[in-house]
């Protein structure tokens, strides 16, 4: 009976003790509190550690501590008492400011993980879908520039991983569909890309550089008259995007229509003047034209602004040949000639070796065309642009049944489209 009694004394004791404490870490709470109104944060602090000493299970002091932490710029305090009051009570503004301190700290993913559970448990709170898109942009914005630094860094795989996770989380992200979009490319992924940019457009329909990016894609596939529309497209969201108007040349040029492409670069060059590529394209679609001295003309200007433009002297060349200069040709060429074979001593690129053989075919030593193209063949370095070059030397020579031969072997290279025509030629005569 005593013990029962002395049982009931010390836990009636104990209540009251446990009342008392709970009284007085309401008492700081409060006072924390009402500091915390006046702006008055480090008293506020104080009076909260003061409340939590009392009584540490209390959800609202650890809440309010946070957000005091939060206002004195103290962003790891906050999240360490935010994360307290969520294991108390997990209520949806906890989620919310908890996802907020972790942005604030540069902690994207451990602000997405927390803002997502919040949202899987109160799917129709306000305040949570709110930050869930703020939430979700910045994790996307932090993952695309980690993919920019692995960009720089050449590491293409890292950065389309970074990329494909950012449209994961915050699709149609515009840098960063148009970037994944490029490095698709790079690495031959056409179809991905021309998917990825065509769900990107459908919610974008207005974005001039997706529509020319995709002209772009379709001008690859030699889907010429798609390629066209994308770049009409573009140029119709922004009238003055020189580049649209140079790849609708390109595009017109490829399918013949040289007037239009004529038309179009010369918009080209009068937005963008200085551009080499541009005039580089306005002498080509001249010549396409038939327009030689015009041609002339340009690629000069080209050649006096960068004498190290690719293909610049070969073009030239192959002007001069057009209007019968052979002596100025043959300079030209003879020129280019010992520097490219100065470059391909030292290395054996094959854009040098195919720039060898395209040069001697313009200055018609057709012996040292075939020697190289039989040598590059003989060392296992053969591709189908050598195929095309090889193809014209036959087909100068009326060799046709062996040209045809040669030009079929080259439809798989970049001259596909000029062996296509040269089989339809030949054919057809």
């Amino acid at each position: 009976m005593k013990k029962s009694l002395l049982l009931i004394l010390i836990s009636t004791l104990l209540l009251f003790l446990f009342v008392g404490r709970i009284k007085i870490a309401s008492l700081y709470h409060n006072r924390g509190v009402d500091f915390f109104n006046k702006g008055d944060y480090k008293k506020a602090e104080q009076n909260f550690v003061l409340a939590l000493k009392f009584y540490s299970r209390s959800f609202q002091t650890h809440y309010e501590l946070a957000k005091t932490y939060s206002m004195l710029g103290s962003h790891q305090l906050a999240i360490d008492e935010f994360r307290m009051a969520l294991k108390i009570n997990p209520r949806p503004e906890v989620f919310t400011n908890l996802a907020l301190e972790y942005l604030m700290v540069r902690n994207f993913k451990s602000a997405f993980d927390v803002i997502k559970k919040g949202r899987q448990m109160y799917p129709q709170d306000k305040g949570i879908s709110s930050a869930t898109t703020m939430v979700r942009f910045s994790y996307a914005l932090y993952l695309s520039h980690q993919a920019e630094k692995a960009l720089k860094d050449k590491d293409y795989k890292k950065a389309i991983d970074y990329y494909e996770q950012a449209l994961k989380i915050f699709p149609h992200l515009p840098n960063s569909t148009i970037n994944l979009v490029s490095l698709y490319r790079l690495i031959g992924k056409s179809d991905e890309a021309q998917k990825l940019l065509n769900d990107y457009i459908t919610s974008n329909p207005r974005d001039f550089l997706a529509h020319k990016i995709l002209g772009d894609i379709y001008l690859e596939l030699s889907h010429y008259t798609q390629a066209i529309e994308e770049y009409k497209v573009s140029i119709k969201y922004k009238p003055d995007y020189a580049p649209a108007y140079n790849q609708l040349a390109l595009a017109y040029d490829y399918l013949g229509f040289y007037a239009s492409a004529l038309d179009a670069v010369k918009k080209a060059h009068a937005l963008q003047p200085e551009n080499n590529y541009i005039l580089y394209n306005l002498g080509k679609i001249y010549r396409d034209n038939r327009m030689f001295q015009q041609a002339l003309e340009a690629f000069s200007t080209l050649y006096r602004r960068n004498p190290d433009f690719p293909f610049i002297q070969e073009a030239l060349a192959e002007v001069y040949i057009l209007i019968g200069d052979k002596n100025k040709a043959g300079k030209v060429l003879s020129q280019e000639i010992d520097t490219t074979y100065k470059e391909y001593r030292l290395k054996k690129d094959r854009n040098l070796l195919l720039k060898l053989v395209y040069l001697n075919f313009l200055k018609k030593d057709y012996a040292e065309v075939k020697r190289l193209i039989n040598q590059a063949v003989s060392e296992g370095r053969d591709f189908p642009e050598l195929h095309y070059f090889a193809g014209r030397v036959w087909e100068d020579e009326g060799q046709l049944l062996k040209a045809v031969q040669e030009f079929e072997k080259a439809i798989s290279g970049k001259y596909h489209r000029q062996a296509q025509e040269k089989i339809y030629q030949i054919i057809s005569y």
